[in-house]
């Protein structure tokens, strides 16, 4: 409550106020029946969008990534999903004694980059914890179903993954596969808190 005096009188009043950042929450407790006829299907929306948005940014639901995703990505995508998936009908078919199958077996060389390497060389050396994680893991799926190996690690267990040279390629693979999600994700993070009921206000 903040005290107001009046013009024309001595009264001191005291008028309730409330900061910007929590009048978008305030809005949404509001009871729609207790608003004007004329405001009330407006207030109704803005109520609705809220959901969706606190919803889509905190529990991941109503999210339409795949909307943003170009016809010739998902045949791409597509096309590696076969090709892995041949991959694993090979393995699953061939004798229980046999080694592990290998699409081509390359000579060891020395080694040549880790993940952080890479991801400077590349332009992306702000790349978040998480994130080189899941390039780590992606290119070792890839590394094992073509060619039946892993990185060396350095320095023993929990140790940077060490990549030869015969494997950087399939490194640089997983890191545009995984930073082209995030961009995905970003910008559709930005689409779903862009403009609001609040747009045409004024």
């Amino acid at each position: 409550m903040v005290p107001t005096q009046a013009s024309g009188d001595l009264q001191v009043r005291e008028y309730a106020v409330i900061s910007l950042e929590h009048l978008p929450m305030w809005l949404v407790k509001i009871e729609p029946r207790r608003v004007k006829e004329q405001f009330r299907a407006k207030l109704i929306r803005y109520q609705k969008q809220c959901a969706k948005v606190l919803a889509a940014h905190f529990l991941g639901i109503g999210r339409k990534e795949s909307a943003s995703i170009s016809p010739e990505l998902l045949e791409r995508l597509a096309g590696r999903v076969e090709h892995i998936q041949q991959q694993l009908d090979r393995l699953a078919a061939a004798p229980a004694a046999a080694p592990a199958l290998v699409v081509r077996s390359p000579t060891p060389a020395t080694p040549q980059a880790t993940v952080q390497d890479r991801l400077r060389h590349l332009g992306w050396p702000e790349a978040n914890k998480k994130q080189r994680a899941l390039i780590r893991r992606q290119a070792n799926i890839w590394l094992m179903l073509r060619y039946g190996e892993t990185p060396d690690v350095s320095g023993g267990p929990g140790g940077p993954c060490v990549y030869y040279a015969h494997q950087v390629a399939v490194l640089d693979e997983a890191i545009g596969f995984v930073r082209a999600a995030v961009i995905r994700r970003e910008a559709e993070r930005e689409r779903l808190t862009g403009p609001t009921l609040f747009t045409d206000a004024a």
